[in-house]
């Protein structure tokens, strides 16, 4: 493109690097404007593509239908593996429409209610025709299945943490999902039944402080007298859990924080 002068391209391997250079040492096989004539036409023929003009804005429940739609136009395709999960379809499915709306749009259902009272209002302004109204009742049904609200990351928590007598809670890594944790358990409990200790596998982290606590190195677990490890991370959630089995042997309780269809708290 005559106006790019500088591309990055992200490399891991020697692999990745030929296959970067390919991209730019050899002809383009494609001319762009019968790339571009090839991709409108693919996407002409999907049906119930939103095509995010956005007329459907102003429900009177609240209800972001635009960015809803938009989300869903992933249902259309393929399905990719994300955070190391590579089946079923139907998580790769929905870990791509969550991710969008929480990580592109911020939304967050307080609860899984599908709070639409099917007025029509979206549907008539639709310049695609598209179900709307459909569209919004999967997608709390989803979020039901997948414990995508805010309610259900509060009763996660009280489910493993509220009325166990611990005293300390490790949460493994540190970093956005212990962030999270922690400042959802602070709106459950008045006064923390238990002491947070944070952990990490990155050496570069141990001895500093997160939120005011001190991060510690998972070599120190047995010196720690943890009652639980509540694992956060969603990508290699079942890995760490493995690792950690040792000290189950030892009374420390090793939970993880995501279940099995559950979307990640934080993308």
């Amino acid at each position: 493109h005559p106006a790019v002068d500088v591309v990055l391209s992200g490399i891991s391997s020697e692999e990745e690097l030929e296959e970067n250079l390919r991209a730019v040492r050899e002809p383009d096989p494609e001319p762009p404007a019968q790339r571009l004539s090839r991709v409108l036409a693919a996407v002409s023929e999907l049906k119930g593509f939103c095509t995010g003009c956005k007329y459907c804005e102003g429900c009177p429940k609240g209800i972001p239908t635009a960015q809803i739609m938009q989300a869903r136009n992933a249902l259309l395709f393929d399905p990719v593996p994300s955070y190391n999960r590579e089946s079923p379809p139907e998580l790769l499915y929905n870990i791509q429409v969550f991710r969008k709306l929480l990580h592109d749009n911020g939304w967050l259902p307080e609860t899984a209610e599908n709070p639409c009272i099917q007025c029509g209002r979206c549907e008539r302004s639709c310049t695609q025709k598209l179900d709307i109204i459909s569209g919004v009742q999967d997608i709390y049904r989803r979020a039901a299945d997948t414990f995508f609200s805010r309610d259900a990351h509060r009763s996660r928590l009280r489910e493993l943490l509220q009325g166990r007598g611990y005293k300390k809670v490790g949460l493994y890594p540190n970093g956005g999902f212990s962030n999270l944790i922690i400042k959802l358990c602070g709106e459950i409990f008045e006064v923390p039944e238990f002491e947070w200790v944070l952990l990490n596998s990155d050496p570069k982290m141990w001895g500093q402080q997160a939120d005011g606590y001190t991060i510690h190195a998972p070599g120190e677990i047995p010196s720690l007298a943890l009652d639980a490890i509540l694992v956060c991370t969603y990508k290699f959630d079942k890995d760490i859990q493995e690792s950690l089995r040792v000290y189950e042997q030892e009374g420390v309780r090793v939970e993880r924080l995501h279940r099995e269809p559950e979307m990640p708290w934080v993308f």
